[in-house]
């Protein structure tokens, strides 16, 4: 299985007495649906079933997929993602910021627009949602808020990151 050295880890943290799982993970990164990170998924979700199942679980990151794709639609088969819960809607888009990147050379650029026009059907740059809080059933989520979405104060050019990030109050 591919995996650009990606994938997830996860750690059993007890707060309060009360035992869960955190999963963190970053997957395999290619445009459109992919059968690597499919791959890589299937081996996350059949890890987790692994656990006992009275377990709560919270599985996160940069899917590197949109809701729209298999990938995610297998990972909604048996998580629930927070942040419709409180929208009603996945995020418009968790990437890309407008993080300045160091110059590319001028081919890269039309490369890269020309790709963005025959995936996404537009020749503006490529805006979507990668990133994800996923929960099992036992969770209750009270919010869920995008995060620094925001440059630094004294510098409009200078992001946290080049993906918007997510965080939610769960009970």
């Amino acid at each position: 299985m591919q995996s650009q050295g990606r994938f997830a880890q996860y750690v059993q943290v007890e707060i309060n007495q009360r035992p869960f799982v955190f999963c963190n993970g970053h997957y395999y990164w290619k445009i459109g649906s992919s059968p690597e990170r499919m791959k890589q998924f299937q081996v996350l979700l059949d890890w987790l079933a692994e656990l006992p199942p009275e377990l709560p679980v919270i599985a996160v990151g940069d899917f590197n997929a949109t809701p729209d794709m298999p990938e995610i639609m297998i990972m909604r088969d048996r998580f629930t993602s927070a942040y419709p819960i409180i929208h009603g809607h996945e995020p418009e888009y968790t990437c890309p910021t407008p993080l300045i990147k160091p110059k590319r050379r001028l081919w890269k650029t039309i490369a890269g627009r020309l790709i963005s026009t025959w995936v996404n059907r537009t020749f503006k740059p490529w805006r979507g949602t990668l990133d994800y809080i996923f929960i099992s059933h036992d969770w209750t989520v009270r919010n869920c808020q995008l995060i620094l979405a925001d440059p630094a104060p004294n510098n409009q050019k200078i992001y946290p990151s080049d993906h918007v990030g997510i965080a939610a109050e769960l009970d």
